[in-house]
């Protein structure tokens, strides 16, 4: 986020190691392609090793995180949405590949 020469940015960054806080949580990033996803939700992004294993890792990880905050702020699960809700991208493509309904469970 800070070497792109966009104005696309994330609240939280997941990998197969850590999380990593780009725009505190309660404030507004932008990648969702709309305002609306922009303004009220919590931007993550899946920090994607190139290696099988890694790549699972990392959507635990962020499977795992999204669950604490879902149950910090009382909310359910229709609040987890995808990038591709907003504009129509096919993101995030690894794990629509492996199954929306599979990453949510």
């Amino acid at each position: 986020m800070i070497r792109n020469d966009s104005s696309t940015s994330f609240n939280a960054a997941v990998d197969d190691k850590e999380i990593v806080i780009g725009i505190p949580l309660d404030k507004g990033a932008f990648a969702a392609g709309q305002r609306d996803g922009n303004a009220h939700g919590i931007i993550f992004e899946i920090a994607i090793r190139f290696r099988a294993a890694r790549v699972s890792i990392s959507e635990k990880n962020a499977a795992e995180y999204i669950a604490k905050l879902l149950t910090e702020r009382k909310w359910d699960i229709s609040h987890v949405k995808k990038h591709q809700d907003f504009d129509g991208k096919y993101c995030p493509h690894r794990t629509l590949d492996k199954g929306w309904a599979r990453f949510l469970k």
